[in-house]
């Protein structure tokens, strides 16, 4: 890991970007089905694996999903299907967040792990 080493008797300031963390952001794009209506989310790191395929596994189980830098605009109005193939479950962990989200919208589930 880098560091910085200050001398001098001077105050810093300054600003940094916080990056959103994958960690945080898969759990709230998987819960924003959960809303009526549409729901916007700012700081995703769209650019990660992780978050990608999460996104898609949104799509097929029915969400419309609009991408931006950084953001993702989601709506869902009903489940499409149950089920998310292995295609899509086996390329990231928190799939396994879907087996709950679709038991509780529609009483079952299927997800190949």
């Amino acid at each position: 890991m880098s560091k910085l080493l200050i001398k001098g008797g001077h105050s810093l300031n300054g600003s940094v970007k916080i990056r959103g963390a994958k960690n945080a952001a898969l759990p709230v794009a998987i819960a924003s089905v959960l809303t009526n209506g549409s729901v916007r989310l700012t700081n995703m790191p769209t650019e990660l694996k992780d978050v990608q395929v999460a996104i898609e596994a949104l799509k097929h189980i029915g969400c419309s999903i609009e991408m931006g830098d950084g953001t993702a605009q989601v709506e869902f109005k009903s489940p499409a299907t149950t089920e998310l193939p292995e295609t899509i479950s086996g390329r990231f962990r928190s799939s396994l967040v879907f087996l709950g989200l679709l038991t509780g919208l529609c009483g079952h589930a299927k997800i190949t792990l």
